[in-house]
């Protein structure tokens, strides 16, 4: 995937503007459109950024990639029908990371000079945010993002031209590429590795109970981090209520030299049914078994049976809920 231009951004951005209800249309619903309601010279400037094709048979519109448009960047991913190592679409954590950043705003606002790193950073949406937010508290600011997922490297690369950032991006796992001198002042993770019976994705395992992956980045993050540093990491644990989340007990074992802070993201929709998200946090864990009728997100056909199989051991080991959080690891 070659790099959009910042003459793209400016196509992009004006048809966005001029063309609202088109842009959702074609590139967030991934609707085909009749080529007549498109005057001639935007599709033929879409068609040479290699954003639109023309179906001759059909002489429809179609999209050939997903643009998200939020906080005033925009980013492009993979429509949530591809299903080859997809690159995550567009989903609130970027927004979440807007929201909660003040805590960090506060934290950072004496440093000359920030580096900063997220971690699994797929298409680059809080990457370029947080490379926007370091630059209001300080003119010296080194932002990075790893992911191992080649084309999300892609994606990334991609974004990071079309916004005008200076961030950069490696194909990594976790940390294995950045040199091992090097530490963090920030570090920011939404580790996409969820609840699941089985390995079914790239994106969605993250062991049996959902926080084995996490727990590594947690563990990174305890290696990189700076001793005056800050981190935070937005994941998923199950739970019972708030005081007895097994994501807890695992912080205490993990964070020798830090210390945490759990907030539950009550509200947030967590859970994707048909693609959307429709469990309000936390979400009932036997609820876990409508996943498998998810032909988008259940993408090896895990039976119904072996989800309410999890969800009953879940329960029996006297974990009800699935909770959405934000850890906020800080100096002791």
């Amino acid at each position: 995937m070659e790099p959009i231009s910042c003459i793209e951004y400016s196509l992009i951005s004006r048809f966005f503007k001029e063309r609202n209800d088109l842009f959702t249309l074609l590139f967030q619903d991934e609707y085909s459109i009749p080529s007549e309601i498109l005057d001639r010279q935007t599709i033929v400037e879409l068609q040479e950024a290699n954003l639109i094709y023309l179906d001759e048979s059909t002489n429809n519109l179609k999209a050939l990639v997903k643009i998200n448009h939020t906080n005033g960047i925009f980013l492009c991913t993979d429509f949530i029908t591809q299903t080859n190592n997809r690159v995550f679409p567009f989903v609130d954590e970027g927004n979440i990371f807007i929201e909660y950043f003040s805590n960090v705003r506060k934290h950072l606002k004496s440093r000359v000079k920030i580096s900063a790193w997220d971690m699994c950073t797929g298409s680059g949406h809080p990457l370029i945010l947080m490379e926007q937010e370091l630059k209001k508290i300080s003119t010296n600011v080194n932002v990075i993002g790893t992911d191992i997922n080649e084309r999300a490297i892609d994606y990334c690369r991609t974004n990071i031209a079309l916004n005008n950032s200076r961030t950069e991006v490696l194909l990594s796992h976790f940390d294995v590429n950045i040199n091992n001198s090097v530490s963090f002042d920030y570090i920011w993770s939404n580790p996409p590795f969820a609840l699941s019976p089985q390995q079914d994705s790239l994106h969605t395992y993250g062991g049996r109970y959902g926080l084995e992956r996490t727990i590594d980045v947690i563990r990174i993050i305890n290696k990189r981090l700076d001793k005056n540093g800050m981190a935070q990491v937005l994941t998923y644990s199950i739970g019972n209520n708030k005081t007895d989340l097994l994501v807890s007990r695992f912080l205490e074992q993990e964070l020798s030299n830090f210390r945490y802070e759990i907030n539950i993201l009550s509200g947030e929709k967590i859970w994707r049914f048909d693609g959307k998200k429709r469990c309000i946090n936390p979400m009932p864990i036997e609820y876990m078994a409508l996943r498998s009728t998810d032909q988008l997100y259940n993408l090896n056909q895990v039976p119904k049976e072996s989800w309410l199989a999890l969800s009953t051991e879940i329960k029996q080991k006297g974990y009800s809920h699935l909770y959405f959080v934000l850890i906020d690891i800080l100096p002791l």
